[in-house]
C-alpha cells in the first residue's frame, strides 16, 4: 500500500505532457508488442481512453511482455461497469479510482482475469449497501473464501 501511496503522490504532480512522455517510453519498452498493446487506445471509447492510457503509462515491464490490448480494455470496461453500477462509485475521485480500483493487479501477483468472476460473485452481495457496508461485506467474503499464506519468512 505504501508503494501505491507514493505513486499516488507522484502522479498527482504529472500533467498531460508527462503522461504522453510516459506512454512514449512504454511504447519503446514494449518493443514488437507495442502496436498490439497500444491498439487498446484506438479501440477505447472517449470515456475509456484516459483509463487505458493510465494503465499503459504505469504498466510494469512484465505486463508489457504478457498482456494484450484486449486484456487492458477488458479490465477498464469491467472496472467502469462496477463503478457505474453502485451508488458509491461516484464518490470516488478519479485519482483514487485510477490508483486503487482500476489496476489489474497488485505488486508482484501475476495478471489473471479476475474482474468478471469477482463482479458476478460480489455484486449481488453488495448491491444495495453503502460504501462502508460494501467494504465490510467484501472483507467478510474474503474471510469465507481466502486463506493467506505468506511466501516470505
Amino acid at each position: 500500500m505504501l508503494a501505491f501511496a507514493v505513486l499516488l503522490c507522484l502522479t498527482s504532480l504529472l500533467h498531460a505532457s508527462d503522461l504522453d512522455s510516459l506512454l512514449s517510453v512504454q511504447r519503446t519498452r514494449a518493443g514488437v508488442r507495442a502496436d498490439m498493446l497500444f491498439s487498446a487506445i484506438d479501440k477505447a471509447t472517449d470515456a475509456e481512453r484516459d483509463n487505458v492510457e493510465f494503465l499503459l503509462a504505469y504498466m510494469p515491464l512484465a505486463d508489457l511482455a504478457y498482456m494484450t490490448g484486449d486484456d487492458i480494455l477488458e479490465n477498464v470496461r469491467l472496472a467502469q461497469k462496477a463503478r457505474g453500477e453502485f451508488s458509491w462509485g461516484a464518490q470516488l475521485t478519479e485519482e483514487l479510482y485510477q490508483h486503487f480500483v482500476l489496476p489489474h493487479r497488485v505488486s508482484q501477483e501475476p495478471f489473471v482475469h479476475w474482474r468478471e468472476q469477482f463482479y458476478q460473485t460480489l455484486a449481488p452481495r453488495v448491491k444495495n449497501m453503502s460504501m462502508i457496508e460494501a467494504a465490510l461485506e467484501v472483507n467478510h467474503w474474503c474471510h469465507e473464501v481466502a486463506t493467506y499464506k505468506p511466501s516470505d519468512s
